[in-house]
């Protein structure tokens, strides 16, 4: 089986790599020949130890060289290296040294690499490389892993491949919070707000623990869908759950009412906030626009900053339209100023279009 596999995945990856491109990219070797004077007495565990510690820190061209001069590399080293490239949205590399590892190493195949090379797949929309993978999945036999089943279905509905996305999660044997969130995370940013919520109601049913992060996007289908029942009773759930205090899910429940035309209720929630992100902040500034608060907005801009929270091109689209409704230009020009100083013009332009 193993054999056969490889003679498969050379077809695939060597003859030649698909990468993200499109184009054909043979595997760089140069990339992976160790240098003679390394250090060989160091074992494999305390060098993957290193290398995991450099990757985590965000060292990862020293990481590299560290992959590159070692004379044994497992699968801990080759999982560690790849991650630290799909962690860093360095899709391309990913792929290519995953290519490398299958192909040119004498390693199996494991679940968590293969969902690493997944998640690379759709954070480069690469749906080429990421059905060869689905097919290697089959057949592997680890299309049943949970880790690799969540992380097709997820590239699947990055790329905008929904219903190919549902199918996997509907032939998955096993199904955890990370496969539910990932099918409703992908229903809901398509824009299937009805059936993410109906998915969302199938895994309560099922009796899974749902994190803030489930409940936050969950509450986004909510607040898109203007579905203030549905977003009420996920509130009282999160309530019972004790997850209101998340910010995840406290911004995702003012963001809900406000767009449902409750302002009050954001109000109140912000208030009640023991933790304010700038997303909790933009929220409320931009709620006390919509209200026709502009001096409340700016207010609130004011003790933002105070609370060395840095506001992001959102929340200065948002305050920048008071500005403008109150025809405040002194403090206008003053954003402005702050906007250019910040390199943020272009995306405040763009938050302002989407804003308006």
């Amino acid at each position: 089986m193993v054999s056969s596999m490889r003679c498969f995945a050379r077809r695939i990856f060597v003859e030649p790599a698909v990468i993200s491109t499109g184009k054909c990219l043979q595997v760089r070797q140069d990339q992976l020949a160790p240098e003679t004077h390394f250090v060989n007495h160091v074992s494999t565990v305390e060098l993957n130890s290193h290398l995991k510690q450099l990757v985590k820190t965000g060292f990862l061209n020293d990481a590299r060289l560290l992959f590159n001069k070692m004379p044994q590399r497992d699968e801990i080293s080759w999982a560690n290296m790849i991650s630290g490239y799909v962690n860093t949205f360095q899709a391309p590399e990913a792929l290519s040294l995953f290519s490398t590892m299958f192909v040119k190493s004498e390693l199996q195949l494991d679940p968590f690499v293969l969902s690493l090379a997944l998640k690379a797949c759709g954070l480069s929309m690469n749906i080429c490389y990421g059905e060869l993978l689905h097919g290697c999945s089959i057949k592997s036999g680890l299309i049943n892993s949970v880790f690799v089943g969540s992380s097709l279905l997820d590239m699947y509905t990055k790329i905008g491949k929904i219903d190919k996305g549902c199918r996997v999660f509907e032939q998955m044997p096993v199904r955890n919070i990370v496969s539910w969130t990932a099918i409703i995370t992908g229903l809901v940013h398509a824009g299937y707000h009805a059936e993410g919520l109906i998915y969302f109601s199938e895994m309560w049913r099922s009796k899974v623990e749902c994190d803030a992060y489930a409940y936050a996007i969950v509450l986004k289908a909510c607040a898109d869908s203007s579905s203030l029942n549905h977003g009420k009773a996920i509130h009282t759930q999160a309530l019972k759950k004790g997850l209101n205090e998340s910010s995840f899910v406290a911004n995702s429940l003012s963001t809900m009412y406000n767009k449902c035309g409750k302002l009050d209720y954001g109000l109140h929630l912000f208030a009640t906030m023991k933790t304010r992100d700038v997303v909790s902040w933009t929220t409320i500034i931009t709620t006390y626009v919509q209200m026709g608060q502009e001096n409340n907005a700016i207010e609130a801009f004011r003790r933002m900053k105070d609370s060395s929270v840095s506001p992001n091109e959102y929340t200065f689209a948002a305050i920048i339209s008071g500005c403008a409704n109150l025809a405040r230009v002194d403090y206008g020009e003053q954003l402005h100023s702050h906007v250019i100083c910040l390199g943020l013009v272009d995306y405040v332009l763009h938050g302002l279009h989407i804003w308006l």
